[in-house]
């Protein structure tokens, strides 16, 4: 799954009413985002969020492992259970964005 958080924001940054599925979703993805920007800095980190993938009409609820890849600043998720992948990309600046700013 590839998904540009923005996507899901509206002109003012936040997340307008949205179907319950989306919600959901966009639940999943900001736990992925806020975890991988709290350990930038890191390879690989575990995320706060459980898999959401549905496997013969269960959650996997497996761990989600979360990067963020150097060279594009996207963020990479992976389930070390039944290995759904995905890649998150403009979510600079967002809500969820956890990077330890220093202010000179």
């Amino acid at each position: 799954m590839v998904t540009n958080i923005r996507h899901f924001l509206d002109e003012k940054g936040k997340v307008p009413g949205l179907p319950p599925e989306a919600e959901e979703l966009v639940k999943f993805l900001a736990g992925i985002i806020e975890s991988a920007t709290m350990g930038y800095d890191r390879p690989a980190t575990m995320a706060d969020v459980k898999c959401r993938k549905c496997i013969e009409g269960k959650a996997c609820n497996g761990e989600v492992e979360v990067w963020v890849y150097a060279d594009t600043n996207e963020i990479g998720w992976e389930c070390l259970d039944c290995a759904e992948e995905g890649i998150i990309t403009h979510w600079e600046g967002t809500q969820w964005d956890r990077r330890n700013y220093t202010r000179h």
